[in-house]
Order: structure tokens, then sequence, then C-alpha cells
């Protein structure tokens, strides 16, 4: 899908979405099966979000993924490319080497997608982590309520 921007020029999604991802900013949807009501691209510093990642430890907050950032240690480098795109400072950088905090990690992607030596990767959860989508925002919202003894 392309949009019209000024009536001279068009944006394609895709493109955008390549672009929001090549200069660092985590794609979040809103995680239901139907009725997908938003899609943004996001930094740690500007969304509400992943600032409440960073700024209050939030590790499981709305922004979760069924999968989580490996980098090989027998293979990783240290360049350090990784640390500078985890916008949820999953990864750190200690001894010389990325070091990826699991429990922080949000399966973003961003430290595959900018490694330029192809060591990190994106590892599915077990089966026992496996976070499965609501069906549609109502079930979603009864299910918030439930979690905070509102209903």
């Amino acid at each position: 899908m392309c949009v019209n921007r000024r009536s001279s020029s068009f944006v394609c999604a895709d493109q955008f979405l390549d672009k929001a991802e090549e200069i660092g900013l985590v794609h979040t949807v809103s995680n239901v099966v139907k009725g997908v009501g938003y899609a943004c691209n996001c930094c740690g510093c500007s969304c509400g979000i992943l600032r409440g990642i960073n700024d209050y430890g939030i590790e499981n907050s709305v922004a979760q993924a069924n999968y989580f950032a490996v980098i090989d240690p027998d293979e990783r480098l240290g360049c350090g490319t990784c640390v500078l795109r985890c916008q949820v400072h999953a990864i750190s950088y200690e001894d010389g080497v990325s070091v990826v905090d699991r429990k922080r990690c949000i399966g973003c992607g961003l430290c595959v997608t900018g490694c330029p030596s192809n060591v990190a990767k994106l590892q599915r959860r077990p089966d026992a982590e496996i976070v499965h989508p609501p069906a549609d925002f109502a079930v979603w919202g009864r299910k918030r309520l439930l979690n905070r003894g509102l209903i």
C-alpha cells in the first residue's frame, strides 16, 4: 500500500517500515488476532511503552514477543552495534563482547537486522513461555481488568 504525500510523491508502507527499522525504531502493533488497531515505530526515549521498560523496569509490559535475542558467544566480535540499536537496553558490552539480558529483551530484532557480522539471531521462546495473543480488543480488555482485580 502506498500513501500519497503532497500529491507528487508516494511512500509505500514497506519502504516506510524498512526505513524505520534501518534507523533503529521498534515495530509494535496491537497484539490481537483480529482487529489490529495500531502499528507504531518507536524509540526508547519517546515511546510510553518502551520508556516504561527503560525507566521503571517493566520487563513484561505490553511490548513482548515470542522470541528473544541471542548473540553467538563464539562468533561475536564486540563491535557494539547491537548495544547501540537496542531500545530497551537489553544488550550490554561486557569484557569486550555483547551480552543479552533475556529478561529485558522484547524480541524486536533490531540487533539482528543491524548486526554487520550476522552473529545476532532471534530464538523462539520455549513452549512454556509462548504468549498467545487475545482474540480481539474486548478479550484483551477483560483480561487486563481481571489481572488488575477490577472484575
